[in-house]
């Protein structure tokens, strides 16, 4: 799943000082660990073609990773 996300909250500052606007990729399944650390090998070469590092989450006692 691909959103977008709108919000008060800035993920970098963890506050409300400003607010951002933020794309996620979501996985799920008995495939989403491997397809995210698929991603994470290939981490450096995606922040680089993007411009500007991502926030990874590979959340743990589930089978659901996030990237923003």
């Amino acid at each position: 799943m691909l959103g977008s996300i709108c919000s008060r909250w800035n993920s970098e500052t963890n506050s409300y000082s400003s607010g951002e606007i933020r794309v996620e990729l979501v996985m799920s399944g008995e495939n989403a660990k491997p397809q995210f650390e698929s991603l994470m090998a290939d981490r450096v070469a995606i922040e680089s073609e993007i411009g500007y590092p991502l926030v990874w989450h590979n959340l743990d006692d589930t089978n659901c990773v996030r990237h923003a």
